[in-house]
């Protein structure tokens, strides 16, 4: 499997491909064995040995030096501190978490630096405002990046997949069109399909959110498709939970509203209720009645509390 983010030679693989271009295409000032070993990571180059034949490739060299590993790491640590804190609704330590970033990688003109910090911002504003979209700039701005080719990999799957919720309606609809053109159109090795996967997920929320069951009805087929996966045991889990709600809000029965509980309490038991009673604080917010699993107050009896 190719791993675009951490090393250059499979990612400039990738675009030659995309090209439509074949090695002696490109071996400009190097030999096609040597440019056929960089492409498969057994071997680097220096920035000045590669400029010929990126310029023959006809890319942006900041397009081709998406970014380090050391930047990636750096991304991976605070978006986990973001997620948690977003479970935990500690509002603190995912400012803290987006500042370490900010920190870690200010010394770096790195192109795709300012659309991490764009999904760690958006998901931390989230833990105060759940229900908050981007900017109308920032959504046009990333809507231009996905667009701009249909040859997906797994940074525009994870990009979207953390941001298409906080994205109103129109923009949402292009993006998952785009994207799901471009799974069904190749052949993607597993972790393309996996974070296809979450995108699906996460559009999904934002059209229950809204009671925009058609849209959401719609997703819900492109997840059918996919099948289950007995390994991904929270992908599961949360593809259920939003079968489940969306099944409730087509017709909001008691026993439908049951299940979504149901599925509450199972992730409970699993011994993660910190995950099921941050989902469930969601749902009473987009007016899901479900209570807290573990004996924790819902929103309204907190809001009681306080005042």
């Amino acid at each position: 499997m190719e791993d675009y983010d951490t090393q250059l030679g499979p990612f400039f693989r990738h675009i030659r491909k995309r090209r439509g271009l074949k090695i002696r295409d490109v071996a400009s000032g190097i030999s096609e064995t040597t440019l056929s070993r960089f492409e498969r990571g057994q071997i680097d180059l220096t920035i000045a040995k590669l400029a010929p034949s990126v310029e023959a490739l006809e890319v942006d060299p900041e397009d081709l030096f998406l970014r380090s590993a050391q930047s990636k790491r750096a991304f991976t640590n605070a978006l986990q501190q973001v997620n948690t804190a977003l479970v935990n609704a500690d509002q603190a330590a995912a400012e803290e978490a987006v500042n370490a970033y900010r920190s870690a990688t200010a010394h770096r003109d790195l192109p795709l630096r300012h659309f991490d910090l764009l999904i760690l911002n958006s998901v931390a504003r989230s833990i105060t405002d759940p229900l908050a979209y981007m900017h109308e700039d920032e959504q046009r701005e990333v809507l231009n990046f996905l667009a701009r080719d249909d040859d997906w990999h797994r940074f525009e799957y994870m990009l979207l997949g953390h941001l298409i919720y906080f994205m109103d309606a129109h923009a949402a609809e292009r993006c998952l069109r785009i994207m799901h053109r471009s799974y069904t159109q190749r052949k993607h090795p597993l972790d393309d399909t996996c974070e296809y996967a979450e995108a699906l997920l996460s559009a999904m929320r934002r059209p229950l959110a809204e009671r925009s069951l058609a849209m959401a009805d719609e997703i819900s087929g492109m997840l059918a498709d996919l099948g289950d996966d007995p390994l991904a045991a929270n992908f599961n889990y949360r593809r259920s939970l939003a079968l489940d709600v969306l099944a409730y809000l087509k017709q909001p029965t008691s026993a439908r509203l049951d299940a979504v509980q149901t599925t509450l309490n199972a992730m409970a038991l699993t011994g993660n209720d910190t995950i099921a009673n941050s989902d469930a604080r969601w749902l009473q917010l987009i007016r899901v009645p479900v209570s807290n699993v573990g004996g924790q107050q819902d929103i309204a009896e907190q809001i009681e509390a306080e005042s």
